[in-house]
């Protein structure tokens, strides 16, 4: 049994320990949320272990993969009118 004068890990809470922390959290509860096991590597440089999860959860958020995809509201969307009320254009 290790000693904690014996032990590699540290003490202190780093910065890279709270955002790992974070992404690893936010990519369990997407795979919940989405029925699916979440994947990573077991070794391998630990700042980017993460980072292919991460890619994966992005693709599947991207555009329709938004649980509010579809929503839109006068609270969160501003519908331009011209002069004769139609939509305003880019």
């Amino acid at each position: 049994m290790a000693t904690p004068l014996s032990s590699k890990l540290s003490p202190e809470i780093t910065q890279d320990i709270v955002l790992e922390a974070f992404f690893l959290h936010a990519l369990l509860r997407r795979c919940q949320y989405d029925n699916i096991l979440l994947s990573v590597p077991h070794c391998g440089d630990q700042a980017h272990r993460l980072d292919a999860a991460l890619d994966v959860a992005n693709r599947r958020m991207a555009a329709t993969g938004q649980p509010q995809y579809g929503h839109a509201c006068n609270r969160c969307m501003k519908v331009v009118k011209d002069e004769n009320g139609n939509p305003k254009g880019k």
